[in-house]
């Protein structure tokens, strides 16, 4: 079935492929909806599931974006205070610089 629909679609890259592919494996449109997007807006299957790939990729990059930037600020505020930590009765200033040298 895939490969049907596959053979529709205008010349693409390998990873908007592959992304279709998923959409059309994964996310159900149901039949009724379907239908009203074809009458409403003059659409066919191609351009729905174009539609819709669309709009998982723009989910899913969404919610991914905020979680990343929170996860990577929480790695590098535990990894200063670690340093600090442990460097904390350390005299030599040196020692902390090569340090955060090597954890960058």
């Amino acid at each position: 079935m895939w490969e049907r629909f596959a053979s529709t679609l205008p010349a693409l890259s390998e990873e908007r492929l592959d992304n279709f592919k998923f959409t059309y494996q994964n996310v159900c449109l149901q039949e009724e909806n379907r239908v009203f997007l074809k009458e409403k807006f003059m659409l066919d299957d191609t351009a729905i599931n174009e539609f819709l790939t669309k709009a998982v990729e723009e989910s899913i990059e969404e919610i991914l974006r905020p979680v990343v930037d929170r996860s990577v600020t929480i790695a590098l505020i535990t990894t200063k205070e670690l340093v600090l930590k442990d460097f904390a009765f350390d005299g030599d200033a040196g020692r902390i610089s090569e340090a955060s040298e090597h954890i960058i």
